[in-house]
């Protein structure tokens, strides 16, 4: 009998919420377990996540924080073999001291994360979002898109809508499928639960809860159910929430 899909949002290093959430869904070997993206950073113990999720065996979807570090893995490896090769990245030192962390293993592993995953003819899983209209096989900015231009539909950084938020609006406000999108990315208080969309990150390492969304199938009208477990303390300042994550 085919077990579950359970979906997971953004975790950001808060392992004993992690263990908490897992403690509540017990996994079964039936299950399948998918991480929505950004695993590190800004919480206590990065490493220790990405082990974790490592040896549950599940799978993760490329978050924008993950993707930074193997970047800038890729940038070290470059310079030690080129050492007048400056390295175009200015990480802050909490980023380095999370990577100081993260063994080979970690990065090659959080580097073979996709950007977009099909589950299934209905779902699709993404970190950021995607683009209406655009081709699943040619995704713009899926890692870090959050909003839109109110007229010309163009993607907007987090500054530019900071700026003029009256012309911004959310890409899943837009989004009219063919699929049903689940992604993290953008910190909400609570789940935001649209006909198709369904974002999951509410902001456990700001002190909100770390989710899970489990799905009996994979039809378009699969109803998830939600499982949440409330965050120790908060670990990062959120600006606003809806702001930079």
């Amino acid at each position: 009998m085919p077990g579950r899909t359970i979906l997971i949002g953004d975790v950001h290093g808060c392992l004993r919420e992690l263990e908490a959430l897992l403690a509540e869904l017990r996994p079964a070997k039936t299950d399948t377990v998918w991480f929505l993206g950004d695993l590190v950073d800004r919480g206590p113990d990065s490493a220790g996540v990405v082990r974790r999720v490592r040896a549950l065996g599940a799978g993760l979807v490329l978050g924008n924080h993950d993707e930074k570090h193997v970047r800038y893995r890729r940038h070290l490896a470059r310079r030690a073999a080129e050492p007048d090769y400056r390295i175009p990245m200015t990480p802050s030192e909490h980023f380095l001291e999370v990577h100081r962390t993260l063994s080979e293993e970690d990065v090659a592993w959080l580097g073979q994360a996709p950007v977009v995953v099909r589950l299934s003819e209905a779902w699709v899983l993404v970190h950021g979002g995607l683009m209406p209209g655009r081709p699943l096989g040619r995704p713009l900015r899926p890692l870090n898109l959050r909003y839109l231009h109110r007229r010309t539909g163009r993607a907007l950084s987090l500054e530019e809508a900071n700026a003029s938020p009256a012309d911004a609006i959310h890409w899943s406000d837009r989004w009219r499928g063919p699929w049903r999108v689940a992604y993290g990315h953008d910190a909400q208080p609570e789940v935001v639960s649209r006909r198709l969309t369904l974002g999951i990150d509410t902001g456990v390492v700001y002190g909100g809860k770390l989710t899970a969304a489990v799905l009996e199938s994979l039809e378009k009208d699969a109803q998830p159910r939600l499982v949440q477990v409330k965050a120790e303390r908060a670990w990062h300042e959120h600006p606003r929430w809806a702001g930079e994550d």
